[in-house]
């Protein structure tokens, strides 16, 4: 199977929406909704994993400055290691940022797995951030150049 990458475009929305339904979480916070990825598209960068023709794996984005700030990752759960594949891809395209932050709600073990898989390291704690009262885990991946 053939793997392509590129930026998200508004057009895509019905391929995020599959791609959306097909999980119970996301691999980065939670409670994301098909328009409200759609209102990031516009104000943050994406980067699409694309496999067989198919959209497999999806990450929002900000840069600050040398930062990577990642808002947002889905991947299919037939695609085990689509989201390894973006990520990485990500963070090797970025013109080497030196860190890369996100959060993830403290029950999303597979997400948590795919950061520490990576080298992210637990950086912070938002006690009872999320509307069911969960905490939101902060991490940090520094990156020497």
């Amino acid at each position: 199977m053939v793997t392509t990458f590129r930026s998200l475009i508004v057009s895509d929305m019905p391929d995020i929406d599959l791609v959306m339904r097909s999980r119970v979480k996301s691999l980065v916070g939670v409670y994301w909704t098909p328009e409200s990825v759609q209102n990031e598209l516009l104000s943050s960068k994406s980067l699409a994993c694309f496999g067989g023709g198919e959209l497999q794996s999806f990450v929002l984005y900000k840069e600050i400055g040398a930062v990577l700030e990642i808002l947002l990752i889905f991947s299919r759960w037939a695609s085990n290691r689509a989201g390894d594949v973006v990520l990485q891809r990500l963070i090797d395209s970025c013109g080497h940022p030196s860190e890369v932050w996100l959060e993830v709600h403290e029950d999303n073990q597979s997400a948590i797995q795919l950061y520490e898989r990576h080298g992210f390291k637990k950086v912070g704690l938002r006690s009872r951030y999320y509307p069911d009262g969960k905490s939101a885990v902060n991490y940090s991946l520094v990156i020497s150049g």
